[in-house]
């Protein structure tokens, strides 16, 4: 008889409790790995951006943002407020991660300077408004507008006219994006500048170096120096599932000194290529408008 209360009251809820957050964190899994495989499409396509961005890369930015949007409403709606939340978000840290990545690597293409966080977070909510999770539809105006705030500073520079505003107020919090989660994925940005310098090192069109590898260095100077900075200040900072704390961890602690190592060696790598083609003569910038030494 006893047996049989403890296998009603205490084995059976435990077994579809289990059940029933493996089958949540499998869901989670594979919509993380979307939002992952569709940022690095994202920024595969942005490598392919010189000057200003052209329809048919526009298109596959949106594509991309299109299934994106989906992923980040059905986390929002469907596992936000879930018991097993906590738990879930390291899983989710991952991918938002790299979708920082993708989206500070888009703003910075496109204006040269580092996403605010507050726009990047005002994107997001409206990406999420752009897929109504109940009816599988998507608001194509919103989601165009929702990226057009991702590349552009101002409504007048946008490439489609096809977007509109969100109606209602976007002010709701999304708990699953801490800034711990978008420090990290400004550490991975300077990877993505690096790999962007080096590709794009020679102007074609003057068969020079590209002075916007120059300004891209000088970037990664600066972001190298404050986060240094900061940390100097905050020496046993550490971040884990997004959130900042000042107790010491050792795994933690050897994250961010691994980041701000892979950092300087990404600076280094343009500063290299720079110098290389400088000294075998294929570069001929008029050094009264750019002074190497000051970069």
């Amino acid at each position: 008889m006893t047996d049989g209360i403890y296998k009603t009251e205490v084995f059976q809820p435990a077994r579809e409790y289990l059940l029933r957050f493996h089958d949540e964190r499998e869901l989670v899994i594979r919509l993380c790995r979307d939002i992952n495989s569709h940022s690095k499409k994202l920024i595969f396509t942005l490598h392919r951006v010189q000057g200003n961005i052209t329809q048919e890369l526009y298109g596959q930015l949106f594509s991309n943002a299109k299934i994106i949007s989906e992923k980040l409403s059905i986390l929002y709606n469907k596992f936000l407020y879930n018991e097993n939340f906590i738990q879930l978000k390291s899983t989710i840290s991952n991918s938002i991660e790299e979708m920082i990545e993708a989206f500070t690597f888009a703003y910075y293409i496109m204006n040269g300077d580092i996403l605010p966080y507050d726009r990047f977070l005002y994107v997001v909510r409206c990406l999420i408004l752009s897929y109504n999770y109940k009816l599988n539809l998507f608001n194509t105006k919103l989601l165009n507008h929702a990226l057009c705030e991702l590349l552009f500073d101002s409504v007048e520079n946008t490439i489609t006219e096809e977007l509109e505003a969100p109606y209602d107020s976007v002010e709701f919090e999304v708990d699953f994006i801490l800034p711990g989660d978008y420090l990290m994925g400004l550490f991975d940005l300077t990877g993505e500048i690096m790999r962007y310098s080096i590709t794009h090192i020679v102007d074609e069109r003057l068969k020079t170096v590209n002075p916007k590898s120059l300004e891209n260095l000088k970037f990664m100077k600066y972001l190298n120096k404050y986060l240094r900075e900061l940390f100097a200040k905050f020496p046993n900072v550490n971040i884990n599932r997004g959130i900042f704390s000042v107790e010491y961890n050792y795994k933690s602690g050897s994250i961010m000194d691994k980041k701000l190592h892979t950092l300087e060696q990404s600076i280094n790598k343009v500063q290299t290529m720079i110098c290389d083609m400088t000294i075998k003569g294929n570069e001929a910038i008029e050094y009264d408008d750019y002074n190497i030494h000051n970069y």
